[in-house]
This record gives C-alpha cells, structure tokens and sequence, in this order.
C-alpha cells in the first residue's frame, strides 16, 4: 500500500503508519486490561482503504497478528465489545494468528485476492449490500460478517437487547443495534457484558429448539450434547421471562397455567415451577404440599424418592447443589407464584397420569375423539386441525407438529411448537427429522396434500397408511382438492 492511495481526510490528516502506531498501542492497552497473555508480532492496514477502493461507509480494516494461547475469535470478540472508531470511521480490527488463520505475510496475501475478488463482483454484478435491523430469535444461530458463528441464547433483562453466543468460544455478550446484511451475516453497533459462559461444555449436535430436557445451572458435566444445553438454557430463561409477565398479570391461575403450558409444555412448566419452589426452602408462600409436590417432580432426575431430595447425601450433594442454584437461574419473581403452582399441580397429576395408563388410548366409538382432516405430508398419512393440539391430545405413538403461516397466508414452516401464526396443527405416526434448525420449511413442493376427507384419531391409529387406505395413492379428483 502507498500513502498516495490512503485518504487520510476522514482520518483527521493521520497517515497510515500513525493509525497503525496507535492501534498497536490500544492492542497492547486490551492485553493489558484484560491480562491477556499475548503479544503484538506485526499488523497492517487491509481492505478496500489501503487501495483506495472504499466508499463513505467502509470500515477501516486492520490485521493484527499476535502469539498467545487465546483464540482469535475470542480475542476479537473482546477487542470489539465497543465501538472503535478513528476520525469520522469505525475501525474493524481482525486479530489472527499463525495456528489458525496463518502469518500476516500469508494473510495479506489472501486479503489482496479478497479485495480483487469483490471489487470485481460489486462492479460486473453491480451488486449492492442492504443492512436491515432484525429481531433476533432464541436458540436460532447466525453467521457474524467476521465469519463467527453466534447463538441468540436470550434477552437482556435490563435493555431487553438479544444475547449473543459464540458457539465456538461460549464468548457472550449483549449486543445493540443487530443488523442482517443481504447474504444473510450480521453485525452489530456495539455490545456490552461481555464474558466467557465457561461452563457450557463442548460436545456436538443439535436438536429443535424446543424439546425438553430437565436441565440446570452446571448441568453441562452430564450432556451429551452442548448445543443442546444452551438451547434448554436459552428456553427455560424464555419462560422465566414469560412466567413474570403471565402469572398474576391480570389471569386467572388457571389460565396462567393455560397459557405457559401451550407455549412451553407441561414438562418444562413443571420442572422449572418447582425449581423455583426447592430454590427457596424458607419462603412462607409455599406450603407443606407446595414442597412436596416439587420435590417429586425434581426426584427422577437424581432416581431418589421425592422423602430424600434434602437428605444429606454427600455423593448427591454437589449435584444437587447445582439443581439449587438452577431455581435462581430461572427465578420467576412473582408473588403470585405459589397460587400459579397450586393450579398447576393437578393439571401435571393429570398429565402423569396419561403417561402411566396411556389415558390417551382412544376407543372406537369415544365420541370426543373429533374427526381430522387427512393430510399427506412430506409423502406420510397424516391428520390434521385448525385447533392448537398438544402431545397430551395424542395416544402414545403419534407425534403431533405444528404448521406456521408467512405474511401471505399460507403454510411457510413445520415445527414442534408455533407461538405466533399458528396455521394449525398436524398428527403423525411417526417423528420427524426438524434438522439442526429445529423446523422445516414449507414450499410449493411439499405443502400438505389435503385428501377432501376426515377420519378419527382412532381410526387413523388403526390404518396401515398404505395405498388400500387412499393416502399415498391419490386418485385425480382428490389432488385437485389441495388447498
């Protein structure tokens, strides 16, 4: 790069070698403050500003090749936890190392074909780069436009800002001003709380978002699946906040109840309701009874009998010492809790009993087993419903999704759980694979086939969904019944 090349203008008049003299110094500053064990080995001016290629909105972009033991991602993630500007520009500083992006002499040389490479496509496509705020949502994952990949794990209490995640590093910060360019990265204006969730553990894998699993703080040891972890985490923190609003808020216990357990099911509800209740042995609005019934409901988790949950189990202890400190993680600061719990009791009684006797085992002739209207889906018989069925509305073995609908009215995704346009919800005989998403989405090309007839649950439970049960071996008449 040459100095001619270099608008200094924007830059109130410094040259290139003064930016990168002081960047050095704020580097240093960083390792310092943070006691990073590192060192600063050479950097350099990069990108479009080195070669007179920029427009009025470029970042300046630095290279900074440093020797430590700290991951480059984390290294930025830190560097960038507010905004760094220089003049009237913000400066984009990208640390990198030799055990992982390579030298600053190799990484010049990829940056150099990068430059060409976009400066090409920008004026042969004259392809332009729009930024639109977004909402982020819980346990979904986004590309960073530095190429890291992060989580929403939650919102911040205080500034309700997205919570953000490398999934790599567990590097967390709160972020303001999120933006999605057109190839679908993000960015941010600033961030702020940032730190390192260290006990995440750092298994692979992923499943929907939703699906329970009895998690708590520490918890990380036992999973098998870290991505997991933080998508429970992530959800039961959504319901912590949702709980705060709902109970007491005007509604009936009963219909607080109502409410929670349709966007969050019974398990989840149960579990972290007496979480809450354990968390906080001397607080007089719990009752005897209100005690009892969380401690049973936490019990299986740790195979003792509900009696034992506070017997003084040295080998238990540890374990449930971080069950303790899971209820404050999750703490529904609501004085109507206790209410809250005594109308869920029976209806988790109900639900436990359904999976022991397998209630939902429908008759024949039971004449609230309401009649659905077949569906083909995804090439597989199905059922169904306007109505917000849940797994408890299904006999054992049958597994019940949910559609969502886009701005124009139809079907746009299948999920395990809708809580904004919910479009209605369907009844297999057999799970589906929702992928690393958590959903699927539908197009032209595998919306449901409506078959133009109904049948029962029961009914549906006793087809074989074979060509004899006109599913799978549509006639004419009834393909032109799709919807």
């Amino acid at each position: 790069m040459t100095d001619s090349k270099f608008n200094s203008v924007a830059f109130n008049g410094l040259l290139p070698r003064d930016i990168e003299c002081s960047v050095r110094e704020d580097i240093q500053n960083i390792f310092n403050s943070n006691e990073i064990e590192a060192q600063i080995v050479d950097l350099a001016i990069v990108g479009s500003r080195c070669r007179g290629l920029e427009n009025d909105n470029s970042d300046l972009d630095i290279a900074v090749e440093f020797a430590g033991d700290i991951k480059e991602d984390a290294l930025f993630n830190i560097i960038h936890e507010e905004i760094i500007t220089i003049g009237s520009v913000n400066v984009d500083i990208n640390p990198i190392r030799a055990e992982e992006t390579g030298t600053l002499e190799e990484y010049l040389i990829i940056a150099e074909q990068s430059i060409e490479k976009n400066y090409n496509e920008k004026h042969e496509r004259k392809i332009t780069m729009e930024r639109k705020n977004v909402t982020a949502e819980i346990g979904k994952k986004y590309l960073h436009k530095n190429g890291s990949e992060f989580m929403c794990i939650g919102f911040d209490k205080d500034t309700k800002n997205p919570v953000m995640q490398n999934t790599e590093t567990l590097w967390t910060c709160s972020v303001s001003g999120l933006g999605q360019y057109d190839n679908e990265t993000i960015d941010w204006d600033f961030s702020t709380h940032g730190r390192f969730e260290e006990q995440l553990g750092s298994a692979n894998g992923i499943v929907a978002k939703k699906d329970f699993v009895p998690v708590y703080k520490g918890d990380w040891e036992i999973m098998e699946n870290r991505e997991l972890y933080i998508a429970n985490v992530a959800e039961n923190r959504h319901f912590a906040e949702m709980a705060n609003k709902v109970i007491g808020n005007g509604l009936k216990p009963r219909d607080s109840v109502k409410s929670l357990t349709e966007q969050f099911g019974i398990e989840r509800t149960a579990w972290l309701t007496a979480l809450n209740i354990v968390a906080h042995p001397l607080d007089d609005r719990f009752y005897k009874a209100d005690k009892e019934w969380a401690c049973k409901v936490l019990a299986p988790h740790f195979e003792v009998k509900p009696d034992e949950m506070f017997m003084n189990d040295e080998e238990k202890k540890p374990t449930f010492d971080k069950l303790i400190n899971g209820g404050t993680l999750y703490s529904i600061h609501n004085t109507h809790l206790a209410q809250f719990a005594e109308a869920l009791m029976p209806e988790y009684e109900k639900y436990l009993s359904a999976a022991a006797t397998d209630d939902k085992c429908i008759a024949k002739d039971n004449e609230s087993d309401e009649n659905y209207e077949r569906i083909e889906l995804f090439g597989k018989p199905a059922l169904f419903t306007n109505s917000r069925i849940t797994d408890e509305d299904v006999p054992k073995g049958m597994y019940c999704y949910h559609l969502r609908h886009g701005d124009d009215g139809n079907f746009c995704a299948l999920e395990k759980n809708v809580a904004v346009n919910h479009a209605g919800s369907v009844v297999l005989k057999e799970p589906l694979d929702l992928g690393k998403e958590g959903y699927i989405t539908i197009t032209n090309d595998n919306t449901p086939n409506f078959l133009g007839e109904t049948m029962s649950l029961y009914d549906f439970r006793e087809s074989d969904g074979s060509a004899d049960d006109d599913i799978l071996d549509l006639t004419e008449e009834q393909n032109n019944t799709r919807k």
